[in-house]
């Protein structure tokens, strides 16, 4: 019998996560494709490596003026920001009267290059999913994201490996806001107890998911939890271990179990 028969997982830190530490971006994935969407257009633009730089440094710029587009925004309202970022770097680079249509067109193919080049779910966390799942578990993703993740998992190939993928964007709360978690626990129909979630925050994940009742595995250092502050049940090192911690049954010896 499965102690924990759902698993929730985090994406950005936890299902993307490298335990190699060897797997990196694309390097200069943002100037790459700026620099073959500005040529499609007809603008002249320096090379890749100086784009990436001057949008980066513009996007910096932008954070000190204006909130960037948090994970609790709509889709549009993320894309509207992103329109924002990219009008800022035509203006350094001197392209100017361009129309609404080609921003947002220019933010539809940040888009598909950032699924392409950013890290996704390697092909370990892929076989951690597809021995969970043979073992019977059924799992969902909780995650503070924008409004994309269920697009870029369909990219990937993996969004048929969860029942549930719920964006903070599409219902205007993040973690650790107890609705997502409840929202989360409805769609999973078992008691709180019965489910993990999966993250690499402390503050949304684990406490998150101790505030509904869940039993928690953070990606994270025993050490880095302040004196007084409540731990998760388990502390793990990669998704590797989760397959154990989910077979255990309520007799078994837990060494890594809250204090």
């Amino acid at each position: 019998m499965l102690r924990y028969p759902v698993v929730f997982f985090d994406f950005g830190g936890t299902l993307n996560h490298d335990p190699s530490g060897l797997l990196e971006p694309k390097p200069f994935w943002l100037g790459g494709a700026l620099k073959l969407f500005l040529d499609a257009k007809g603008h002249e633009s320096p090379r890749a490596e100086e784009l990436d730089d001057l949008a980066r440094e513009t996007r910096l710029e932008l954070r000190g003026r204006t909130p960037p587009g948090n994970s609790c925004q709509t889709k549009q309202e993320a894309d509207d920001w992103h329109a924002l970022w990219f009008r800022g770097v035509y203006v350094k680079l001197g392209i100017t009267s361009q129309s609404e249509r080609e921003f947002g067109d220019l933010v539809a193919a940040y888009r598909q290059a950032e699924m392409r080049s950013t890290l996704g779910v390697n092909d370990f966390n892929r076989s951690i999913l597809r021995e969970l799942s043979g073992m019977g578990c059924r799992m969902g993703i909780i995650s503070n994201v924008d409004g994309y993740l269920s697009e870029r998992l369909r990219i990937e190939g993996v969004h048929d490996r969860f029942f549930i993928v719920i964006e903070s964007a599409n219902i205007g709360v993040e973690k650790p806001n107890p609705i997502i978690f409840r929202r989360a626990l409805a769609a999973a129909m078992e008691p709180p107890e019965r489910c993990l979630h999966v993250g690499d925050s402390y503050d949304a994940d684990v406490l998150g998911g101790r505030g509904v009742g869940m039993a928690t595995a953070w990606l994270g250092r025993r050490d880095d939890i302040p004196p007084g502050l409540p731990h998760p049940d388990y502390f793990i090192e990669s998704l590797g271990e989760l397959p154990s911690i989910c077979r255990l049954s309520r007799g078994d010896a837990a060494p890594l179990l809250r204090r």
